[in-house]
């Protein structure tokens, strides 16, 4: 997903995805900008490149990438946790494990949002960043399928 290194006060080397087609990528774009300056209490820190479509937060950064694919793990079987209309998947060995860093991506939704969240913000981190980008992911991506 993303590459992360620096400190605080550097840009967050950021591999972001190439999206499906040219809607996706304004819908990316048009949710960049809707995105919040803190996540998790978390400022918000450029990225390298900054055309990236992508966002960071942190240091250790938190890491969000837009019109990504969904997790190899996921699956019709797969929980989801739903906060505020928006569904996410986790991983469950990284929903249950607060040592590990969690990789969140959205459910149902185009394009797909995908973060990387470090270990370092677990536990209250992982509800802090669905409860923070709720409002941007939903108002910015086209929901597709109910997360159930």
């Amino acid at each position: 997903m993303a590459v992360v290194s620096g400190c605080g006060t550097d840009q967050v080397p950021l591999s972001s995805p190439t999206p499906a087609n040219p809607a996706q990528e304004q819908r990316c774009r048009d949710l960049l900008d809707a995105l919040p300056e803190t996540v998790a209490d978390q400022p918000r820190r450029s990225v390298d490149p900054a055309d990236a479509l992508g966002a960071a937060w942190g240091d250790p950064a938190i890491t969000l990438t837009c019109g990504d694919r969904m997790p190899t793990e996921f699956d019709r079987f797969s929980a989801c946790q739903v906060v505020d209309k928006v569904g996410w998947f986790v991983p469950d060995e990284q929903l249950y494990d607060d040592d590990r860093d969690a990789e969140l991506a959205t459910v149902g939704r185009r394009p797909v949002i995908r973060v990387h969240l470090p270990a370092t913000y677990r536990p209250d981190g992982l509800a802090a960043v669905m409860v923070d980008l709720a409002p941007a992911v939903e108002q910015q991506t086209q929901l597709v399928k109910q997360c159930r």
